[in-house]
């Protein structure tokens, strides 16, 4: 039987699948640039799951319809993430939490993740991978 969009579904390793555009949206953004996003947002940011190749942030519903940044990708309806348990903040390869988002926290303003995604474009050399 299939899912349906407002639905978590469990995975292995304790993760669950979570369909974006319900309760928000995701921008995926390589590392060496979210990396350097998170040091401009500093405590702006709200929950960010890394998966060791992207990290993801969770933004307003809607965001998606609307995003463009470079070198990024927003998911929204139609789209799924992998959520890690609550307690997971690191682990080589798993999917973990990067930010572990606080009680009313999980969502990051998303015209302050898109003016850091801009800034930290700026300021980091990229990889050719990561374009």
């Amino acid at each position: 039987m299939a899912a349906r969009s407002n639905e978590t579904v469990p995975t292995t390793a304790d993760c669950t699948i979570h369909a974006a555009g319900v309760r928000w949206d995701a921008i995926r953004v390589p590392p060496d640039l979210g990396d350097a996003a998170l040091r401009i947002l500093g405590p702006r940011s709200g929950g960010v799951i890394s998966d060791a190749r992207f990290l993801y942030w969770f933004v307003p519903i809607g965001t998606a319809g609307s995003w463009v940044v470079p070198a990024t990708r927003a998911l929204g309806r139609g789209q799924h993430l992998v959520i890690p348990p609550p307690g997971r903040t690191a682990g080589a390869g798993r999917v973990h939490w990067k930010i572990c988002p606080g009680k009313d926290a999980l969502v990051t303003p998303a015209d302050a993740l898109r003016a850091a995604l801009e800034d930290a474009a700026r300021l980091t050399p990229r990889s050719p991978e990561s374009r």
